[in-house]
C-alpha cells in the first residue's frame, strides 16, 4: 500500500434528499477524522481531494492516474473521465468482454483471447466463458499454453461489482483447474478483510463447483465438436486431466 496523500478530504451532497445539505469528511493517515456541515447551495454529487505528498509526485501525473484508474476501475459501467484543462478523456470506453452482444461464437472466442492476450501478455490456448448464478459470477478462464507443474497453483484476477479486488486469487477454482487462468467479476460474493481474495464460505464454494462444471462442460464440447483439438489440449495438461479424472468417474469415462 502507497500513501499519497497524508489527508482526503471529500466533500458531498445526495441529490436523493434536496433538502439535505452538503457534508465534508476530511480523514488522516493516523485513522483519525472529522466530519462537517457545510451549506445547502453546493453541487449535488461527490468530489475527493489529495494533496500530493511530498515524494509521492509521479502518482498524479497524467499517465500514472489514468493508468492506475484503468486497472481498478476498468470495468465500471459509469464512465469514467479525466479532464484536463478542455481535454476529455474517456477511460473505459467498453463493457467487460463477458458483457458484450457478439454475432457468433467465433467472434466472442476471438475477443476474449484478444482481451487475454492484452491483459496477461499471453497468446492462450482457448477461452472459456465462465458463468455461476451463486454469487453472480462471470469471467473468463483461458486455457494456458504450456504445461503446468501439478504443485503449481495459479492465482486469478477478480472483480468485485466491477472494481479490481486482487491479481492474486487463489482459491476460486477446483484445485484439478491448474491449466487456467481466470479473470472473473462476482457481485456478490464477500470479500476478504485484506480484500486479497473472496471470503471462503458456502456461497464461494457453490461458485467453485459451478465454474468447475463450466470448464468441464468445455471439455466435455470439445471431445464431441474437436476431438483433435482435446487430444492437443490433453498432451499440454494431462496432470490437469489426471487430477480431474481422479475426482469425476464420469469425466473418467
Amino acid at each position: 500500500m502507497v500513501f499519497v496523500s497524508d489527508e482526503v478530504v471529500v466533500v458531498t451532497r445526495s441529490a436523493k434528499d434536496k433538502t439535505q445539505p452538503a457534508f465534508e469528511w476530511r480523514g488522516k493517515q493516523d485513522g483519525t477524522y472529522s466530519i462537517k456541515t457545510l451549506g445547502s447551495d453546493l453541487p449535488f454529487g461527490t468530489q475527493v481531494y489529495l494533496l500530493c505528498k511530498p515524494g509521492s509526485e509521479e502518482y498524479f501525473e497524467r499517465e500514472t492516474l489514468c493508468n492506475l484508474v484503468k486497472k481498478f476501475g476498468g470495468l465500471l459501467s459509469v464512465p469514467l473521465r479525466f479532464l484536463e484543462g478542455e481535454s476529455t478523456e474517456l477511460l473505459n470506453p467498453e463493457p467487460a468482454p463477458w458483457n458484450r452482444t457478439y454475432r457468433s461464437k467465433a467472434q466472442e472466442r476471438k475477443t476474449f483471447l484478444d482481451f487475454g492476450k492484452k491483459l496477461f501478455e499471453t497468446s492462450f490456448f482457448d477461452a472459456i466463458p465462465l458463468t455461476s448464478d451463486i454469487g453472480k459470477v462471470q469471467g473468463i478462464a483461458f486455457v494456458l499454453p504450456y504445461s503446468p507443474s501439478l504443485a503449481q497453483k495459479n492465482i486469478h484476477r477478480i472483480y468485485l461489482k466491477n472494481m479490481l479486488l486482487s491479481e492474486s486469487a487463489a482459491s476460486l477454482l477446483p484445485d484439478w483447474a491448474f491449466f487456467v487462468k481466470c479473470v472473473v467479476n462476482s457481485d456478490e460474493l464477500r470479500p476478504t478483510a485484506s480484500r486479497e481474495d473472496f471470503y471462503e464460505d458456502q456461497s464461494l464454494e457453490k461458485a467453485r463447483e459451478t465454474l468447475g462444471q463450466c470448464l468441464r462442460d468445455y471439455l466435455i464440447a470439445l471431445s464431441e465438436d474437436e476431438p483433435e483439438r482435446l487430444r492437443h489440449l490433453i498432451n499440454l495438461h494431462h496432470l490437469s486431466m489426471k487430477a480431474l479424472a481422479v475426482q469425476d468417474s464420469d469425466f473418467f469415462r
